[in-house]
């Protein structure tokens, strides 16, 4: 099955008895979706940001003025739909005349732009369902798997979303067996939701070791369902190991990802920005405000010639206008170049990265943080930083609208006191994945051999 089976399918339509039939067949195959009418006083109080289908009755009995019909769409899908949603696919759906999917087309390409369906596809009503006694619509036997192939021929062009679906499907299912797994140890008798306790408050214990406080329930909570994690990851990857995608595309030609997309899509992968709790974890990236070591790392690091390469690109000119055989400035270009490098310097903040092992965390076995300075350094500088082995430099992520990479150096491995870090709020935190690679490049650094030789 190609449709959501996560409850991310929406019918809009004002005739219930006109939905009822789309809704059972979607129900027999397993589908769940919700139904709006469209009025005002029945649309959600917040809007859905996971939608991936929707069912929408054109007309919606009202008049055949364009304005309003306009109207009346724009309010509910301002209702329905969030602008965070991502991908959906719009199906006009409706036995109504004339074809109003043109007004349709032109409302989001202006008043609702930013709720814009991936892609949109016109079907009738009456080539699925059938009358039968009392005018009451039957589906066809066969609706939904004609719908669906409908849907998969449009989606030819676009096959992503297709397969972003299917994912959202196999997340699902792992998710509901893992719940199965963990769930059924104990018989489903009187003593079952006791028992359940118990095992969600040593599966916490075992997570996080001498920091789990036991009197605070929320954090045994927190703690036991982050213990799911492991086995739904495993379920996860076993089906779609096991699964076939067998698809046929050109897409792969053509197709560029520029810097900022890539930073973009290295935060959302390696970052973690909106933690607004300011507990101290493995991973934490800490602003420090030591101006001589922030000093110290921009001379010690920069590569004085390739800065002037970078400053000689803004201003459009050679090397040879800027530099004389001693490589320094000429005059007239000193004031030029200061103001460039105190806007060069005042983009860099200097930052130190908790990199203590998580297993200390876990057993509150922290005698002292062991810190990692470096820099956060605007990407488009990256090549004016030296090359060394005690240097490693992040991939680039998206901070505040700006490309940044973390550029640490392994020498500067320190230790603070657990008490002065206290009351520090973290700016952000990288998962353990990043956190991992650089851990292994310290002990690298640490265990280089060297060798004496003549």
């Amino acid at each position: 099955m190609n449709l959501p089976e996560n409850g991310r399918v929406v019918v809009i339509d004002d005739k219930s008895n006109e939905a009822l039939p789309l809704l059972q067949a979607l129900a027999k195959n397993k589908i769940p979706s919700m139904y709006f009418s469209g009025n005002v006083g029945e649309l959600p109080s917040e809007t859905l940001d996971n939608i991936r289908v929707v069912f929408l009755d054109l007309k919606l009995g009202i008049s055949a003025d364009e304005r309003i019909i306009k109207s009346t769409i724009a309010g509910i899908f301002r209702k329905i739909i969030s602008e965070k949603n991502g991908p959906y696919i719009l199906v006009v759906w409706s036995i109504h005349e004339p074809d109003y999917t043109v007004v349709l087309k032109d409302l989001f390409e202006h008043e609702l732009i930013r709720i814009k369906p991936i892609t949109m596809l016109s079907l009738s009503k009456t080539d699925y369902f059938e009358t039968g006694g009392n005018d009451e619509a039957i589906a066809k036997a066969d609706a939904l798997s004609l719908i669906e192939a409908k849907i998969i021929e449009e989606l030819e062009r676009i096959e992503v979303i297709r397969l972003l679906i299917i994912w959202e499907n196999i997340v699902n299912n792992s998710a509901g067996k893992t719940v199965n797994n963990l769930s059924t140890s104990y018989p489903l008798d009187d003593t079952w939701n006791r028992n359940m306790w118990g095992i969600l408050f040593e599966l916490a214990k075992a997570y996080s070791g001498k920091q789990l406080d036991l009197t605070d329930t929320s954090e045994v909570i927190k703690n036991a369902l982050l213990t799911f994690n492991g086995t739904f990851i495993d379920i996860l990857e076993g089906t779609i190991g096991k699964s076939d995608y067998d698809y046929q595309t050109d897409s792969l030609d053509g197709w560029e990802i520029n810097d900022e997309i890539a930073a973009d899509i290295n935060s959302k992968l390696l970052l973690v920005t909106d933690d607004t709790t300011a507990k101290i974890k493995p991973g934490n990236i800490y602003l420090h405000t030591d101006e001589n070591l922030l000093e110290t790392f921009i001379c010690e690091r920069i590569k004085k010639n390739d800065f002037l390469k970078a400053f000689a690109k803004q201003e459009g000119r050679n090397m040879s206008d800027l530099v004389d055989a001693n490589k320094k400035l000429k005059q007239e270009y000193e004031v030029t170049f200061k103001t460039f490098f105190d806007n060069f310097r005042l983009g860099i903040r200097l930052v130190q990265c908790e990199v203590s092992p998580l297993c200390d965390y876990a057993q509150d076995k922290w005698k002292l943080h062991r810190l990692l300075c470096g820099i956060m350094l605007p990407s488009r500088y990256f090549n004016t930083v030296k090359s060394a082995d005690y240097i490693y430099a992040s991939p680039s992520f998206k901070i505040n609208g700006n490309s940044y990479k973390f550029v640490f150096d392994l020498r500067y491995l320190t230790s603070l006191q657990v008490s002065e870090l206290k009351d520090k709020h973290p700016e952000f935190r990288i998962r353990q994945e990043l956190l991992v690679d650089i851990q292994a490049k310290i002990a690298g650094h640490i265990n280089r051999p060297g060798i004496v030789s003549l």
